[in-house]
């Protein structure tokens, strides 16, 4: 069982660095600020760090309560929610225009790549 949890949180960083790749040449001045981040201590900013809190999102928008914190938990479940709805919506996305064109980005693709971005941030600051 844990094998299996630790191999699905390394194809979700990789989905997730995809993306933000993706991101990068997509919508490079649109990005989301992130400023945020340098407040965090070095120990909690880490490469699979955007993994982990997508596994966070998936467990808050399936109902669960994170580290016995059952009202931040319940407050934080409608972002959780929207977000997991936006990462299927990108992946969806992308995945469609890849196999039509992987050099062209459109604004169907930018658009939910920046509402995705900007929904991330939030749940990343929160």
């Amino acid at each position: 069982m844990l094998l299996s949890l630790l191999f699905c949180a390394s194809l979700q960083d990789n989905v997730l660095n995809i993306i933000s790749q993706i991101m990068d040449e997509c919508i490079p001045n649109d990005r989301a600020n992130r400023d945020f981040c340098v407040k965090f201590p070095e120990e909690i900013r880490h490469d699979n760090l955007a993994g982990q809190l997508w596994f966070g999102a998936e467990c808050l928008a399936a109902g669960s309560i994170i580290m016995n914190r059952e009202i931040e938990s319940i407050a934080m479940r409608p972002l959780a929610k929207d977000l997991t709805r936006t990462l299927e919506e990108v992946r969806s996305i992308t995945r469609d225009q890849a196999l039509r064109d992987l050099n062209l980005y459109t604004d169907r693709m930018k658009d939910a790549l920046r509402h995705f971005d900007s929904l991330f941030a939030e749940f990343e600051l929160r």
